[in-house]
């Protein structure tokens, strides 16, 4: 079986009546889901060994790191001062073609400007609810 390279994925976010990519996205992270596990150890375990139960899920964070552009630094801009999540999506490059789909809330939002250097922008975001890859 042989792997997936990255590139020819991209980030999307929703305008309103399409997803549209954002240009210029040089990494994506995630989604890094996490999961509590629920401590229900007797006071005399088999073994020693504690044991648990599945707790909350959560679809944790994700990030992008993209060459800055004015229309995209003024778009996700926007996406942070809003209180309210925006639907994004993060679209491989295979031949199922894998989409990931969720609504986040960015929760940074960080410039990088190096003397000899890309100037970059870097942005988390929040994943609110479940991340699901459709079949």
């Amino acid at each position: 079986m042989a792997g997936l390279a990255g590139m020819k994925s991209v980030f999307k976010r929703w305008s309103g009546s399409a997803f549209t990519t954002l240009s210029e996205v040089i990494t994506i992270t995630g989604p890094n889901k996490t999961r509590t596990a629920i401590d229900d150890t007797a006071l005399n375990p088999t073994g020693g060994y504690r044991t648990f139960l599945g707790g909350l899920r959560d679809a944790g964070t994700m990030a992008i790191t993209m060459n800055f552009t004015n229309a995209n630094y003024k778009l996700l801009e926007s996406d942070y001062e809003s209180d309210a999540s925006q639907s994004y999506q993060i679209v491989l490059a295979d031949t199922q073609t894998s989409i990931f789909d969720c609504d986040a809330l960015i929760t940074s939002f960080n410039m990088s400007i190096p003397l000899d250097d890309k100037i970059t922008v870097d942005a988390t975001f929040k994943i609110t609810g479940q991340v699901p890859l459709p079949s």
